[in-house]
């Protein structure tokens, strides 16, 4: 008997589809603030509130905005700040992440700082010196400035005129390209402090040789690379 067979081979071939999916890149970003300061209190001044002090000092928005101490000697004289009962140089005043507090003192002056050389003011307050350095024992306040690219010029005068011959004058020009902005800040406050006031012998009399002039200018370069990379230069004179 003659036996015949045969075998049936099937190859099963998986297609092949290019069905790749590109996927965008995902940031995921923190607060070093938040992330350091567990336990303690972040306060922002809104930009609604910074507008009625845009003629003022640094140390006349906390002392009606925050709670803080703020210690000042009037017109003309320093103010200093103290957190949670901690002492003026352990309060650090950062500009752009630089800490502008004296070398000296150890302290910064916020009669000396205008409330619109910066887009942005928070507080910090508790420890944060994991973050800033031993100087930072009471507490931050951060001022930031923040870049809005356009085109074209923008300028805005703000003034204002108090008793005993006191003005202020904020001027802020604002000029832009695609990728690119300047942004020039003015501050200038003058006051002759000339109040009356009643001497030893009964007679009242007006106060002499305690004239002010605070003047200060802050320029900033931004170039944006990107969407996400920008590199900026500044002066605060």
């Amino acid at each position: 008997m003659l036996l015949t067979g045969f075998m049936i081979y099937s190859n099963v071939y998986a297609q092949y589809a290019d069905d790749t999916l590109q996927l965008h890149e995902v940031e995921i970003s923190g607060s070093r603030e938040k992330l350091f300061s567990a336990g303690g209190k972040i306060t922002e001044i809104d930009s609604v509130t910074k507008m009625n002090y845009i003629t003022s000092t640094l140390s006349e928005l906390l002392s009606e905005n925050s709670t803080a101490f703020i210690k000042t000697y009037g017109s003309g004289g320093i103010a200093t700040i103290a957190f949670r009962g901690t002492e003026a140089r352990h309060t650090s005043v950062l500009w752009n992440g630089f800490n502008i507090n004296s070398p000296t003192l150890g302290l910064c002056d916020l009669a000396l700082v205008p409330v619109n050389f910066s887009d942005k003011t928070t507080i910090i307050h508790g420890i944060a010196s994991s973050l800033y350095g031993t100087s930072a024992i009471g507490g931050i306040i951060d001022l930031q400035n923040i870049p809005d690219f356009f085109s074209g010029v923008k300028l805005n005068y703000t003034g204002s005129i108090g008793s005993f011959s006191s003005t202020d004058h904020v001027v802020k020009v604002d000029a832009g390209i695609k990728n690119f902005l300047s942004a020039t800040h003015f501050f200038y406050e003058q006051s002759k402090n000339d109040f009356p006031f009643i001497n030893f012998y009964d007679q009242e009399q007006k106060q002499q040789h305690a004239n002010l002039n605070n003047i200060g200018v802050m320029q900033n370069f931004y170039y944006r690379f990107n969407n996400s990379t920008v590199i900026s230069s500044g002066i605060w004179y």
